[in-house]
């Protein structure tokens, strides 16, 4: 890791990690804080990576209709043949 003051300097550090899980986890939250920093000098350069690919909302009337199972499969009738 490189570690920068506001002077320009630099200094590098070695981290290490007894378990892979806490190291892929510490790099996961180095990537996502590098993200929010690039986000915050530019807010527009990410606006692509959040749009949704489909617009599944509802339109001005329109209307969603839903059916839990049918009534007439749920009560059966049971019909007998007259055998004489």
């Amino acid at each position: 890791m490189r570690v920068q003051n506001p002077k320009g300097g630099y200094l590098w550090l070695g981290l290490k990690f007894n378990d892979r899980n806490d190291g892929f986890d510490f790099f996961a939250c180095i990537m996502d804080f590098q993200k929010n920093l690039e986000l915050e000098k530019n807010p527009t350069k990410f606006k692509d990576e959040f749009k949704p690919t489909q617009d599944f909302s509802l339109q001005k009337g329109e209307k969603i209709k839903l059916a839990f199972g049918s009534q007439e499969g749920s009560t059966q009738k049971k019909t007998t043949s007259g055998g004489g």
